[in-house]
């Protein structure tokens, strides 16, 4: 199936936008925006949960804590300043491939109508030699007519 040229894409601000809101809700709703403490002792563990939260972190309770003996585990919600700094990390890579995506589908495009531009003039050049071949043919075809009649003509 013959693929079709399409017009190049530019920036659209909106969609950039979107796509950036959706990698940023997933970071929030992820492991990405938690820290995960596990011991193996309750004491140790505790004592980890309280530097943590002494840095800012909260639980995630979006995730689950558990305790068993001998291993106990919570997922910490990293403070804000540096969820942000990740955001705007994930909001710059969003950026970057949105706009290699735009010039990596502009290139196919191009590419595409390079192609078909070639191969329309290549079948034009071969149509015009196709038709001079023919000519000639035709020209040789007379010629070879007209001396086979002069030769019967003086034969007579």
């Amino acid at each position: 199936m013959k693929e079709h040229v399409q017009q190049p894409k530019f920036i659209n601000e909106q969609e950039l936008d979107a796509r950036i809101e959706k990698a940023q809700s997933a970071y929030k709703n992820s492991h990405a925006a938690c820290s995960r403490v596990n011991e193996g002792i309750l004491p140790i563990y505790t004592k980890r949960v309280l530097e943590f939260v002494a840095q800012g972190y909260t639980f995630a309770e979006h995730l689950p804590c558990s305790a068993h003996p001998g291993s106990y585990t919570a997922y910490m919600l990293k403070p804000e300043h540096i969820q942000q700094e990740e955001l705007n990390t994930i909001a710059v890579d969003v950026k970057e491939k949105y706009l290699a995506d735009i010039e990596d589908y502009n290139k196919h495009q191009e590419n595409l109508l390079t192609e078909q531009l070639y191969q329309a003039e290549k079948r034009k050049q071969e149509e015009a030699e196709r038709k001079k071949e023919e000519a000639l043919r035709k020209k040789a075809a007379q010629e070879a007519k007209e001396y086979f009649q002069s030769i019967q003509q003086e034969a007579k």
